[in-house]
């Protein structure tokens, strides 16, 4: 008997829908019908988060992440030859970015994030990490045309700031 639930080759096509109540394995097994690795990686991911409504329950552990950027405002062509007459194209804009994740595993023991954000040349951040002893380490840095700045705040009171000029 021919399964309804699957295209035929023929009617491959990248916009298949599933039921919320479809089977896991068959939402696995829909990445067969596209053609290749990169649409079948997709399609699974799409498939998994409708699965799972987004939400995945790792017991204990909780994290987050955002990304926004990586540039803004027209960019600009750039040509040009290299010494062996290969003609070639950029093109250039603005930096302007923006991230930030994070992880905590009351299970394991694992805290540490960053978050970072750039505009232009400047480069502003921190990361925080819990050692293994229990200290939390913070260390907060900006980053531009005046060199490297950073500042380590220990949750134990062993803080100390670095400044490095190029």
């Amino acid at each position: 008997m021919k399964d309804e639930r699957f295209p035929k080759e023929s009617d491959r096509d990248s916009r298949v829908r599933f039921p919320r109540q479809t089977r896991r394995n068959e939402i696995l097994r829909f990445g067969y019908f596209f053609r290749n690795e990169g649409q079948q990686l997709i399609a699974t991911i799409l498939a998994l988060s409708v699965l799972f409504d987004g939400k995945v329950e790792a017991g204990h552990a909780h994290s987050f992440q955002h990304f926004h950027g990586p540039v803004i405002g027209h960019g600009q062509e750039v040509t040009w030859h290299d010494k062996h007459g290969h003609h070639h194209h950029d093109y250039v804009a603005h930096p302007h970015y923006e991230f930030s994740y994070g992880v905590e595993d009351h299970h394991t023991g694992d805290y540490h994030g960053q978050k970072e954000h750039r505009d232009g040349d400047e480069v502003v951040g921190e990361y925080t990490v819990k050692e293994p002893g229990g200290n939390v380490r913070t260390v907060k840095y900006r980053a531009g045309k005046d060199g490297f700045f950073a500042h380590v705040i220990n949750s134990d009171g062993n803080d100390h700031h670095d400044e490095h000029h190029h």
